[in-house]
């Protein structure tokens, strides 16, 4: 299911947003799900968006701009518990 409402979610994006995914920016791939971040993000600035993370994955010598990811579920489970354990 999630990958149809994605895919939806993509299909309503701004023509830049589906251009960068297809063919990329400066020869870098843009990820799908950056693509969709940005959009949710600001949906009128998403294309910008878009340009300026390709420009920063290019720099960085990436071949492709993703999203960043956060800590996640496991990550912030592990954290509160080495919190409980610190505590005298």
């Amino acid at each position: 299911m999630k990958y149809v409402k994605d895919a939806a979610d993509l299909h309503e994006a701004p023509l830049a947003v589906k251009e960068a995914v297809a063919h990329g920016i400066d020869g870098v791939a843009v990820s799908a799900a950056l693509a969709l971040a940005a959009t949710k993000k600001n949906r009128l600035q998403a294309g910008e968006i878009l340009k300026q993370d390709a420009g920063r994955a290019k720099a960085a010598g990436k071949k492709t701009a993703t999203r960043p990811k956060g800590i996640g579920k496991a990550g912030k489970a592990k954290a509160v518990k080495e919190a409980k354990d610190r505590r005298p």
